[in-house]
């Protein structure tokens, strides 16, 4: 109704698609989320941990090449983004390459052997 009292149409239409658009999204978001139970705390501590003991074993693979030019990698941490965070040593540590190698070689080795590492950083 408008402020004179008379019906109008536009306001009529505009709660039926406000209707509309609630039981589209809110309804079907229901569905989708309904049959989902969080998880425990200590589930995402061993998927953490787990992670962690793959990222190592694949850097166990890399670290022969390194340490046959002086370097070597150590694992520092692994987020829950997948963003790894490594320590070049010895001959890597100042290379003027090392940032090459970290993306070019260790973080495209890590990615394709483990595809929940989304980058690789130096600290």
């Amino acid at each position: 109704m408008s402020a004179t009292g008379t019906p109008n149409p536009s306001l009529s239409v505009a709660k039926t698609q406000a209707f509309l658009l609630r039981e589209f999204y809110f309804v079907k978001l229901h569905d989708v989320i309904k049959g989902f139970e969080p998880k425990s705390p200590t589930f995402y501590i061993e998927r953490s941990i787990y992670m962690e003991e793959q990222v190592k074993a694949a850097l166990e693979n890399v670290r022969p090449s390194l340490q046959a030019d002086g370097g070597d990698v150590e694992f520092v941490s692994v987020d829950d983004e997948g963003v790894v965070s490594v320590k070049l040593t010895g001959a890597c540590g100042h290379c003027p390459m090392s940032q090459m190698t970290l993306k070019m070689g260790i973080e495209s080795y890590l990615k394709k052997e483990l595809p929940q590492v989304t980058a690789v950083v130096g600290v």
